[in-house]
């Protein structure tokens, strides 16, 4: 059931055009006050983060996702600029020397094919961010289109739920 719809939001995603949250996330108190953020490296059919990307390099320390292999297992890496990451696994930009950041990450920023106003999303289904996210102690921001903003998704067990959800209109906190 969640396989098939994850597939049907993927092909609707693909008709949405891409959106920007810049301004959202970044009048956000959580990630005013934060020091250290997570940030994924958007793709062509996810919310755009390449202008909080920009504006948090300036300001905090910046952390984005390294895929340590395919079972799932992701680690957060700093980076000072752009210069720093490449194109690698599944063509994601990755850091180019990936060292494990072992400290407190702050806020982080979720990437999802579809999101529920409770707080649960579905991925691409390999289970990266729900790892992350459950050895990690941080305020998770899910970045959604609207029309991928349900009332309930399929969930697992040991799915994460986020603590934010944020689309053009809504700004729902769990």
């Amino acid at each position: 059931m969640k396989s098939k719809f994850r597939k049907e939001c993927l092909e609707k995603r693909e008709k949405i055009k891409r959106q920007n949250l810049d301004l959202k996330v970044l009048s956000l108190e959580e990630y005013k006050n934060a020091k250290t953020v997570f940030i994924y490296l958007s793709t062509p059919f996810e919310i755009d983060t390449m202008g909080i990307l920009h504006k948090t390099l300036k300001e905090k320390t910046v952390l984005v996702p390294y895929c340590v292999d395919d079972k799932g297992n992701m680690i957060a890496c700093k980076i000072d600029s752009l210069c720093d990451v490449k194109e690698g696994r599944f063509s994601i930009l990755e850091p180019k020397n990936p060292i494990e950041y072992t400290k407190n990450i702050d806020f982080t920023l979720v990437p999802g094919v579809a999101f529920s106003k409770d707080g649960y999303r579905i991925g691409y289904g390999k289970g990266y961010y729900d790892r992350f996210l459950k050895t990690h102690k941080t305020f998770s921001v899910g970045l959604s289109s609207d029309e991928l903003l349900f009332d309930k998704i399929p969930t697992d067990s040991f799915d994460v739920k986020l603590n934010m959800i944020i689309t053009p209109t809504k700004e729902i906190k769990i």
